[in-house]
Order: structure tokens, then sequence, then C-alpha cells
């Protein structure tokens, strides 16, 4: 059951994405978008805190010299989004989904087999790493389009990092999300912090490099739809879902789960064309890859 949550969890991230594909356009820009996510995720979370009886944020005395890592997950997400943001325009879009993926399977594999955020120990072994490239091929499978985005001019090697980069702050930001829930035993109270913290980052990042909020009053009124708002709460949700698993079953396997209803969700969207999505062909390669991953996911959790 547990299991199925994290899958759940994943699924939830490319509904988010289209929905804030939508606002993006409405507003014209992906900063106002994230940050409108960003803090409309941070007030559900706090709604969500107070009608569980929980303090909407911890005691800064947690964050104390030998926990500061504590308050990393605000600061990671916010950079994890605007590097992702940043991306496509020089990879691609399947390297912009690869090379963030790779980040986040090496570092969450490096926190299981560290302890890294006082998570359980689950040592890295041949198994885990064949598990692991089971898992690459079919995402890799699964997201194969023959007409791929032409890659702008230029040396994509810094951005391949960058991607990669993105995907550490992602499982930094899973990881030290869960250990200041598990430390504060108020996982609500985690998210309503991470989310606190990215959201005052990306409004003065909105403040310096768009110098203007009122783009907004675009996606309000007559003729959008109100859903368009509702990307933060699946954020939220997602990154709740994940705060609470990372202690129980560790970095590792929450990430490669979340992976596989994250790959699984777009298959779907694409197949029926929801949220007003273009609808796409989905053939064998696609469902052979998700068995793939299925696999790979069965090895990284029973080794």
């Amino acid at each position: 059951m547990i299991f199925l949550i994290g899958i759940g969890a994943g699924l939830l991230l490319p509904i988010q994405t289209s929905i804030n594909s939508k606002l993006r356009f409405k507003v014209g820009s992906p900063y106002l978008a994230s940050t409108a996510s960003m803090v409309t995720g941070m007030l559900f979370l706090m709604v969500i805190a107070c009608l569980f009886g929980q303090e909407l944020l911890p005691s800064l005395s947690v964050f104390d010299d030998d926990h500061w890592w504590l308050g990393l997950g605000g600061l990671m997400g916010a950079i994890a989004f605007t590097i992702n943001v940043l991306l496509l325009p020089h990879l691609g879009a399947v390297q912009t989904i690869i090379m963030p993926l790779i980040g986040q399977i090496i570092m969450s594999m490096s926190i299981d087999n560290f302890g890294w955020f006082n998570l359980p120990v689950n040592h890295f072994n041949i198994v885990r790493l064949f598990g692991v490239l089971l898992l690459l091929s079919g995402v890799l499978a699964v997201i194969y389009q023959k007409s791929e985005d032409k890659i702008r001019k230029g040396n994509p090697i810094p951005w391949q990092l960058l991607g990669i980069i993105a995907g550490f702050a992602l499982a930094i930001q899973t990881s030290s999300n869960g250990a200041l829930g598990r430390t504060i035993h108020a996982p609500i109270s985690a998210g309503v912090y991470s989310f606190t913290s990215g959201s005052i980052i990306l409004v003065l990042a909105v403040g310096i490099f768009e110098h203007d909020f009122g783009h907004y009053l675009r996606a309000v009124g007559y003729g959008t739809r109100w859903w368009i708002w509702i990307g933060g709460p699946l954020g939220a949700t997602y990154a709740f879902c994940n705060l609470s698993l990372a202690p129980i079953i560790g970095a590792g396997t929450t990430i490669v789960l979340t992976i596989l209803g994250n790959v699984a969700g777009s298959v779907v969207i694409d197949k029926f064309g929801l949220i007003g999505t273009p609808k796409r062909e989905i053939g064998w390669r696609q469902y052979l890859g998700l068995v793939i991953m299925i696999c790979g996911v069965i090895l990284i959790k029973l080794f």
C-alpha cells in the first residue's frame, strides 16, 4: 500500500506540469507561473496544517548548528525549478527530462547508502545498480520520440551538468523535508516551511528579473479555467507524500517510485489528451518501457 502512495504521488507531477504550462501561457512568464504555484501550494498546506492542528512553521531553534540542513527544502526546490526552466532551449525535451532524473537517482542512492539526513541506511550493491540501469532504460524507452526537439548550437555539457545538479537538488529537497518532518513530528509543518521559504526566494527572483506582478490579472476573470491555479496544491500534495515516505522507505526508493508514477502519468496524459494537451500516439516501446521500469523498481526495493 505504501508503495502505491509513492507511485500515486508521482502521478501528480505530470498533471501539475500540464496545469502550470496553461498558467504560464496566461501570465506570459515561467517565473511568474512557478511563483504562483509555490505560493498557492504554501497556502494549501497552511490550511491543511490548521485542520490537523499542526503549527504553521517549526521553531527556528530546530535549525541549530548541527541541523542547519533541515532548512534546505525550499531553497533546493526553487533551484531545481529555475534550472529546469532554463534547460529546454539548450538540451531539448528528452535530455531536459533525463538529466535531472539521473541526478535524482545518483543523489538519492548516495543518501541511502550513507544514511545522510538521518535517513535509513540502504547500502548500494550490484543488484541495485542493475535496477537503476533498468529504470533509466525504461524511462528512455517511454520518452523516446522520433522527432526530438532541435537543440540550439553550442556546447551542451554545461547544461547537461546543470540538469544533473537540478536532480541533486530535488533529491536533497525530498530528504531534507522528510528529516525535518520527522524531527518536529509534524510533516505538514515541514511542508509549509519548505513552500514558504521557496515562495520567498521565487518572489524575490520575480521582483528582480520580471519587475511586474500585474500579469497575474491575465489569469483571472471571464474565459479563464479555475483549475489553472491548482498546480500549487498538487505540488504540495506531492511534496507532502515524499517527505512522509522518505523516513520510512528511504530516499532512493521514494524517488524511484515517484519517477515510475511520473512517467506513467505522462503516458496516460499523452494517450488521452487530458487537461487540454494534444493526444499523442503511444506505441509498444512506451508500454515496454513501463514494464522495464517496474522491474527496475522491484530490484531497487528488494535489494
